[in-house]
Order: C-alpha cells, then sequence, then structure tokens
C-alpha cells in the first residue's frame, strides 16, 4: 500500500498516476462501498469517510 499525502492543490493525485500507471483510480466522493474492493487506488478518500459518516448519521438508533 501507497499512501501519498500532502496540502491542496499540490499534485498528488498527477504523482500518483505516474507512480502506479498501471492501477485503476477511483473517485472516494461518488463510489460506491462495493468499487473498494475493485479498485487499486482511490483519490477523495476522506469524501468517501464523509460519506459513511453522514449515512450512519442520518439512520435512525436502534432501541436498546
Amino acid at each position: 500500500m501507497k499512501l501519498i499525502i500532502g496540502g491542496a492543490f499540490q499534485g498528488k493525485k498527477t504523482f500518483a498516476y505516474t507512480l502506479c500507471p498501471e492501477v485503476s483510480f477511483i473517485d472516494g466522493a461518488r463510489c460506491a462501498a462495493e468499487d473498494l474492493f475493485s479498485c487499486g487506488g482511490i483519490y477523495h478518500f476522506h469524501e468517501y469517510i464523509r460519506n459513511l459518516s453522514l449515512i450512519h448519521i442520518s439512520e435512525p438508533t436502534r432501541p436498546y
């Protein structure tokens, strides 16, 4: 696994494409959970986590 981090607009996605040209990347802001298992890389992963968190927040809680 390779994790590429940095500031906004620093060329991380372009760097990832040049580092691993054979890998298929998906956009975490628009992908489904099933897509994560079939891709080789993901960008905007923080957006995927945010969407996942919003889904859990909006679900009603179970009564105990």
